[in-house]
């Protein structure tokens, strides 16, 4: 199987809500989510960073980005992983 790592935006109803109901979105959408991309300033952060795993109660903020595994985009041959 092939699968590719995707960065997408918070869906709105997942905005001010635990990282767990992301996660559940994301797989009813067959994606895994792997991680947060987080903007500079969050808890007072001077650089965006990446939040890998985060805790079920992790709050989702809704300039986040999410990093999801998703077997069901691409091409074959575009590189993805097995």
């Amino acid at each position: 199987a092939r699968g590719h790592i995707l960065q997408l935006s918070i869906p709105h109803e997942c905005a001010d809500q635990p990282y767990s109901n992301l996660f559940e979105r994301m797989a009813a959408e067959d994606k895994v989510c792997i991680g947060l991309y987080r903007e500079a300033g969050h808890h007072g952060c001077p650089l965006p960073y990446v939040y890998t795993n985060p805790t079920p109660e992790s709050i989702v903020n809704a300039g986040d980005r999410v990093f999801v595994l998703d077997a069901a985009v691409g091409v074959v041959g575009t590189g993805g992983f097995s």
